[in-house]
Order: C-alpha cells, then sequence, then structure tokens
C-alpha cells in the first residue's frame, strides 16, 4: 500500500501527460490555462504578494468597520 501523497503522484503522472498534449494541441486552452494560472505561479515566487493582496486589504475592511461601529 502507498500513502495519499504517493497515489496522487501515481495518479499524476497517469493523468497529467494525454491532458497536457490535449491543451498543447489548443491555442484557446493554452491561453486559458496560462491566464488560470498566472496568480498561482506569481503568487509562488512572490510570497508577499498574497499579503499585500489579501490580509492588507483585510485589515483594512475589518478596522474601518470597527471605527465605524464606535461612531
Amino acid at each position: 500500500t502507498c500513502g495519499p501523497g504517493q497515489s496522487f503522484v501515481e495518479w499524476y503522472y497517469r493523468v497529467s501527460p494525454p491532458i497536457a498534449a490535449f491543451i498543447a494541441d489548443h491555442e484557446s486552452l493554452k491561453i486559458a490555462v496560462r491566464l488560470g494560472l498566472a496568480p498561482l505561479v506569481y503568487t509562488v515566487k512572490n510570497p508577499l504578494f498574497i499579503l499585500l493582496m489579501v490580509f492588507v486589504p483585510l485589515f483594512v475592511f475589518v478596522l474601518r468597520k470597527k471605527t465605524r461601529r464606535k461612531r
């Protein structure tokens, strides 16, 4: 038996080549996949991006909500 990680890797190597080949044959799918993956790749390459784009606006939202309640 193998663990969930090894099972996922085996599944990935079995399933991904035909999917990648299909995407490679369709220009519109290549563009869509690149656009879909771009935020993930950018976030992995620039971890501070998450802080700036998610946590800072969330912090500002919570802070503004608290200051409105005090009025």
